[in-house]
């Protein structure tokens, strides 16, 4: 009697998944990001007999500490920015699916460019969209982030946000509150505190 083919995946615990999974990591970096967050976030390499998570990947998966945070922060991207592009691609659909360097590159330089000015957001968010419409490769997208880069020399420093101008205006207006119920203050003060207030009220929007 001929014997039943089983899958290789059938019955593997979610240790041997990942054992397995990072030798093909070329092609499945995607699981191999999932599966080491579900190891780091349930701990289970503790009962594997690992003092921490990092010990757990260099021993074990021979992955270093740099490279397994580059993986589990593109997966992130993907299952945060690019849900849908993520199912089809653990569902084998035919898509688009970059490297995790480059997703992490450009996760990075998305960060930069809203936190410090050295990016340009709309060259970023043009690399993103061909990138994962497949209409530039990863090695393509990589120059065009290098190029998005901004000299120290050229950043022009922001502006205060709205959400500055906001929490500043209500610190303000609480003082002008006990200004105007402090007896000994005299009233013209807390009429002038009151006509920057309303500035201050204008300059945030409110």
């Amino acid at each position: 009697m001929e014997s039943k083919k089983t899958s290789p995946k059938k019955g593997l615990s979610i240790r041997e998944q990942a054992k397995a999974a990072v030798k093909n990591f070329r092609q499945s970096w995607v699981l191999v990001g999932q599966l080491l967050l579900d190891i780091a976030f349930g701990g289970d390499y503790r009962e594997w007999g690992y003092d921490s998570f990092e010990q757990y990947c260099e021993e074990e998966l021979k992955i270093r500490r740099r490279q397994v945070k580059k993986l589990m922060n593109s997966y992130q991207y993907l299952k945060q920015e690019k849900p849908q592009q993520l199912r089809a691609i653990l569902n084998g659909d035919d898509v688009p699916c970059p490297g995790y360097e480059v997703i992490n590159d450009m996760r990075s330089a998305q960060g930069m460019a809203k936190t410090v000015g050295n990016y340009d957001q709309d060259a970023i968010k043009e690399v993103e969209t061909k990138l994962f419409d497949g209409e530039i490769s990863g090695r393509e997208a990589t120059q065009k982030i290098r190029e998005a880069h901004i000299a120290a020399e050229d950043i022009n420093p922001p502006d205060p946000t709205i959400k500055q101008l906001a929490k500043i205006t209500a610190s303000y207006r609480k003082l002008c509150k006990e200004v105007a119920n402090n007896e000994r203050i005299p009233e013209e003060v807390a009429e002038l505190m009151s006509s920057v207030l309303k500035k201050l009220q204008e300059l945030a929007g409110e």
